[in-house]
């Protein structure tokens, strides 16, 4: 179907269609759950019993590898797996995310992703209040989203301290044009016997 040697990582199709998908999930950072912790031990549990309801939440991705990681800062969970649709036409059953989404109810387009995922963090939620751990909302794993407006105020800060930089490194040369001109101008106080 992807037309390539068996890889270690993703491979994307000509239709942009990825051969598996992996989530990670986390609890906690290494500063408050780090391997060897007693809080990551609770977390470890956490995750524990996340992985064990996956699939039965989501009965539309084949997990084919999950595996916790215990040697990094942090306990963390990678979950590997393909996204199964089912279809009236062309083949009946297929790698496809939306309708995979579709079909475990979280609706179709671009925000279906969001929606599954904000479902997976309540469930993940439950579990570690659960177990006494709270855990703050989900974070966009490419970090903030600035709003159309604050991207604007941070570009308008940006371009201003740039300038500032620029007006503050032609002052810099000035002063040591001048210095090197007062020193090469300068003559012994006193004179040389």
């Amino acid at each position: 179907m992807f037309s390539r040697e068996p890889s270690a990582s993703v491979i994307t199709g000509t239709n942009k269609q990825k051969s598996f998908y992996e989530d990670l999930v986390q609890i906690g950072t290494k500063d408050d759950t780090g391997v060897g912790t007693p809080d990551s031990e609770i977390a470890v549990a956490c995750l524990r019993e996340y992985m064990e309801g996956f699939s039965e939440r989501n009965p539309n991705f084949y997990v084919f590898n999950a595996v916790m990681h215990l040697d990094e800062a942090t306990p963390h969970l990678h979950i590997d797996y393909i996204p199964v649709g089912h279809f009236d036409r062309g083949l009946d059953t297929r790698n496809a995310m939306a309708k995979a989404l579709e079909e475990m109810g979280h609706g179709k387009g671009a925000n279906a992703i969001n929606r599954w995922r904000l479902a997976e963090w309540k469930v993940l939620h439950q579990i570690c209040t659960a177990h006494g751990i709270e855990i703050s909302e989900p974070k966009k794993s490419r970090g903030y989203s600035y709003t159309t407006e604050e991207y604007g105020e941070h570009q308008d800060r940006i371009r201003q301290l740039e300038e500032e930089k620029a007006q503050i490194i032609t002052e810099k040369e000035e002063i040591n044009a001048a210095l090197e001109k007062a020193a090469k101008k300068h003559v012994a106080p006193f004179p040389i016997k």
